[in-house]
């Protein structure tokens, strides 16, 4: 009887001593599981995002002003259309202002819309910022703004081609 009652013992120990080992590794994994899931939901960095919207701004406008205009405007390039703009030949039907922004927030409605993306584009002439030939704003309130700057040269002037994308 002393004999089994001491190997009892021994097992009771040996038990515990393995129910004690998983109990840890219960912890470690579900504070593990905790920690993934909380870094996972984390909102990416603002630098990151300020990074995408930069990027993403100067690709849009590279892609306006490369876009191949319709028949109304002699199938060139919108570049083309943009100059006309503010040099007034009359390329486009009815006009180039006209043809520009509607091409263009066509373009908008087809990518940053639905990206859910808040924008502020503008076209004008260097130093005239503040009265644009073209606005087309799709922002309730700027929080964070990340600007692309394009200046198309034109007979003794510049265009200033300008897309903000706006960071909620």
């Amino acid at each position: 009887m002393g004999y089994t009652g001491k190997r009892n013992k021994k097992n009771k120990k040996s038990q515990m001593e393995v129910l004690g080992l998983v109990v840890i590794v219960l912890l470690i994994s579900v504070a593990l599981i905790f920690f993934i899931t909380v870094s996972l939901k984390a909102k990416p960095s603002t630098t990151k995002v300020t990074f995408e919207n930069k990027l993403l701004s100067t690709a849009m406008i590279n892609v306006i002003l490369g876009t191949t205009t319709s028949a109304a405007c002699g199938y060139g390039e919108m570049r083309t259309a943009i100059i006309d703009m503010f040099e007034e030949n009359n390329f486009c039907v009815p006009n180039s202002t006209s043809y520009v922004e509607e091409r263009i927030s066509e373009i908008f409605s087809k990518t940053l819309d639905e990206w859910q993306k808040d924008y502020v584009f503008l076209i004008y002439e260097e130093g005239r910022e503040y009265s644009p030939l073209i606005n087309i704003t799709k922002a309730e309130k700027p929080l964070n703004v990340e600007a692309s700057i394009y200046t198309l040269p034109s007979k003794g002037r510049n265009i200033m081609i300008r897309l903000d994308i706006v960071t909620r």
